[in-house]
């Protein structure tokens, strides 16, 4: 609309709560006009106003009969899943990885389905400030959990998968150094809570809520620590489908907090409990399967064990400061609502996340053994994780690039635009570099070369606590999106070339790239030219051009072509029945 002069648009329509409204893609007030219309301030000139009908009560209906759908289907798969409980000894490795990343990779997207639901509502009832300082608060409690984790999760995966006996008496040292860890590292946590409090400034609520967070890392380490059998045991699928169950409790609880407006203390509590949830459930499957052993370590054992799990709570602890340090620099610059901008991108960075997490932990058993007995094999593995990682990187970025406004408006609401929409477009692009990062950092580890990480990582923070410092205050959130891919970047050449010669990653990468590249050229202009006549229409467009697009430049082996040709024969045979 081209409006003479600054005035209000209203629509002849009823006023009634759940409508949201945008003027020219940014977040404006609906007034009540004339008794009964709606109504929004413009500006002179041209305008673009649109209303959106968004009701709270909507979106908790179908997140809550979504939920109980899925419980359902957990049901169902549960019983084929204690059957595999126990798999055959002559399964191939292949059928073995193959199935430790199809349940994991299934569950875990199963799992960020729920979380997008409940993001729905609790970004609109929390607010940017709001989700700003749960934010914050779990940032902090996360990198304390790295310390008194100090890399035993990873080396207990390590270990165990080398293991042919003695199997229990591992787990029992693991989760006694954990705990013994927490409870001597507790009061660091309060002390700088309120350290940060007296300097930065910090909410009663931001603090409480952190507190209780960090009081659940307690059946947390339990939890973690009897899921590493299963994770060494390459049975990926239990804790993978205990966590759904796990993740839709806690979806139920954080709803009911926030709809009876305990607001983050309330999600908190939840977490709590369901940690203790989670710690009876996979510890017991892990003692009947593993054996009873009593969490207990000697001195010279605890000795021992931490020296070789340092270097692995390090790399941890710098990884973490390196993507994370913006979350603490944008609250202690800019405060919590900017933050709270900044979060709401970023949720949809940690959702994609689960791709080359689920892959690099059914691997990461193999390559424990084939490191050093077959690296050949070993390389042939890992050179086609990363073609396949970047097949699917790449389309994404992209995707999210170009639809990044529709998907901020139906994820967060108008509160959020145009600001976190401009920092998704940004930070979508670390994408490729940490999918292929991931992968190489549990080479590594696998070739026990983590000491040599901890250099990388050293570098690669102090590099994103300095640019940090510079964007921030110039350029704002968008900076901080700017530092984490260019951080990306500074670690994966250090990464290639401590792989060595016979793996080749900045090879395999330039070698693997150029075809997804050109198929998601392709891909983009399809779904740019879609894009206005809604996302549905424009996903769906991706998903079918991209595909067609990597076939047609021959992106896809042989082997690969003719599975997906048989499966969806059999696909479209079921369909004609």
């Amino acid at each position: 609309m081209d409006a003479p002069a600054h005035g209000y648009v209203v629509l002849l329509d009823s006023y009634a709560p759940g409508w949201e409204a945008t003027v020219n893609g940014q977040s404006a007030t609906i007034y009540r006009a004339y008794g009964n219309f709606r109504a929004v301030e413009v500006s002179a000139g041209q305008s673009e106003v649109a209303f959106r009908y968004s009701p709270l009560s909507l979106r908790v209906g179908l997140l809550l009969s979504t939920l109980a759908g899925l419980s359902i289907l957990v049901l169902l798969a549960a019983g084929p899943t204690i059957a595999l409980f126990h798999r055959r000894a002559d399964d191939s490795a292949l059928q073995n990885v193959a199935w430790n990343s199809l349940v994991p990779t299934a569950t875990s997207f199963l799992n960020k389905g729920i979380d997008f639901g409940f993001a729905l509502i609790m970004l609109r009832i929390l607010g940017p400030e709001g989700i700003g300082k749960y934010s914050f608060a779990i940032v902090i409690v996360g990198l304390f959990e790295i310390l008194s984790n100090f890399g035993l999760n990873t080396w207990l995966i390590r270990e165990l998968s080398r293991a042919r006996d003695g199997r229990g008496s591992l787990l029992g040292m693991g989760i006694a150094l954990r705990l013994m860890l927490i409870t001597v590292l507790a009061p660091a946590l309060l002390v700088i809570a309120l350290l940060w409090r007296d300097a930065f400034g910090m909410a009663d609520d931001t603090l409480l809520a952190l507190l209780i967070l960090g009081l659940g890392l307690l059946p947390g380490t339990v939890a973690n620590g009897y899921a590493s059998h299963f994770y060494a045991a390459e049975r990926l699928q239990v804790p993978a489908l205990i966590s759904v169950v796990i993740n839709v409790l806690k979806v139920v609880g954080g709803v009911a907090a926030l709809l009876t407006g305990q607001g983050i203390v309330g999600l908190a509590v939840v977490s709590f409990a369901m940690n203790l949830v989670n710690a009876f459930i996979v510890g017991a499957m892990a003692i009947s399967d593993a054996g009873w052993q009593r969490p207990s370590v000697k001195l010279s054992q605890a000795r021992s064990i931490m020296f070789d799990s340092l270097p692995l709570m390090l790399n941890h602890l710098l990884a973490t400061v390196f993507f994370k340090i913006d979350v603490l620099i944008i609250e202690s610059i800019q405060g919590s609502r900017e933050l709270g901008l900044y979060s709401a991108a970023y949720k949809f960075v940690d959702g994609l996340l689960i791709i080359p997490s689920t892959l690099t932990f059914a691997l990461f058993p193999m390559l424990s053994r084939l490191a050093n007995a077959s690296p050949a094999v070993a390389m042939r593995t890992v050179r086609q994780g990363i073609r396949v990682l970047l097949i699917l990187a790449f389309p994404i970025a992209t995707g999210i690039t170009l639809l990044a406004d529709q998907l901020v408006l139906l994820v967060a609401g108008p509160d959020y635009l145009p600001h976190s929409a401009q920092v998704l477009q940004v930070l979508i692009w670390f994408l490729p570099f940490s999918y292929v990062n991931g992968l190489v950092q549990y080479l590594l580890i696998a070739l026990e070369k983590q000491r040599f990480i901890t250099i990388c990582f050293l570098g690669a923070a102090l590099f994103n606590i300095v640019g940090n410092l510079i964007l921030i205050p110039i350029y704002g959130i968008v900076g901080a999106g700017v530092i984490t891919v260019l951080s990306e970047l500074v670690i994966l050449v250090p990464f290639a070339r401590l792989a060595g010669a016979d793996f080749r990653i900045l090879t395999a990468m330039a070698s693997f790239s150029w075809r997804p590249i050109v198929s998601t050229a392709v891909m983009g202009i399809a779904v740019w030219l879609v894009r206005d006549n809604g996302l549905v229409l424009a996903v769906l467009t991706g998903m079918i051009v991209y595909p067609l697009a990597l076939t047609a430049m021959g992106g896809l082996e042989p082997a690969e072509r003719r599975a997906i040709g048989r499966k969806s024969a059999e696909f479209l045979g079921k369909l004609r029945r």
